[in-house]
């Protein structure tokens, strides 16, 4: 796997994501507000997060997915649990004084806290890097019952979509004692689905 130190993203992060870009001709998604003063494409964000080297605790995001084995399915619940009993929910006001801020999935893993799109952003980049395909797992942002909200989505090996949600509504039993996430009403509207690949916007997928 390709690694490139922080400082070497840092420079010329965006170069090489306009190259990828251009490879797989997907459309460039701009101007989402990750944190003061910054606007970024989403799958640049997500995509960043796991091609960047980021040493952390002795270990690196892509050293702890090794850990997870087994079937795709049994890693993506090993993960979800891995995040839950591991990280504190705070809200960004708190940790940082300011209404909005993304952390990247290292940060999260070190500081063993964040809040809702924190521990999806690691759920999602510790997932990507223990191999689960780019179709199969989305950072989902959209309305629930008590207001917006971040979120993991994975699709099953039988084809279902489940929720992975690690703070809002936790469920950490295996897939087939869940229901489906269509039938989960606690989850309402999608405002997109993002991972390091694709864009999946309201009803239609830009991909």
């Amino acid at each position: 796997m390709v690694t490139f130190t922080d400082k070497f993203m840092k420079v010329f992060g965006n170069l090489i994501y306009d190259i990828y870009v251009d490879k797989f001709k997907q459309p460039k998604i701009k101007n989402w507000y990750v944190r003061p003063g910054k606007w970024e494409d989403l799958r640049f964000f997500c995509w960043r997060q796991i091609i960047s080297k980021n040493t952390v605790t002795s270990k690196t995001l892509y050293e702890k997915s090794f850990e997870f084995t087994g079937t795709f399915d049994k890693i993506a619940v090993d993960i979800l649990r891995f995040v839950k009993h591991r990280t504190i929910y705070t809200t960004d006001k708190a940790s940082w004084n300011t209404p909005e801020y993304w952390q990247d999935a290292s940060f999260t893993y070190q500081k063993r806290e964040g809040d809702c799109e924190d521990g999806a952003i690691l759920i999602l980049t510790l997932a990507r890097l223990a191999g689960i395909p780019s179709k199969r797992i989305f950072l989902r942002c959209g309305d629930v019952r008590s207001g917006g909200h971040a979120y993991v989505i994975y699709t099953a090996s039988n084809g279902g979509k489940y929720i992975m949600d690690w703070c809002y509504k936790y469920n950490g039993r295996e897939l087939q004692h869940r229901k489906e996430a269509e039938f989960n009403k606690n989850y309402l509207t999608r405002w997109f689905d993002v991972n390091d690949r694709y864009i999946l916007t309201g009803e239609k997928d830009d991909n």
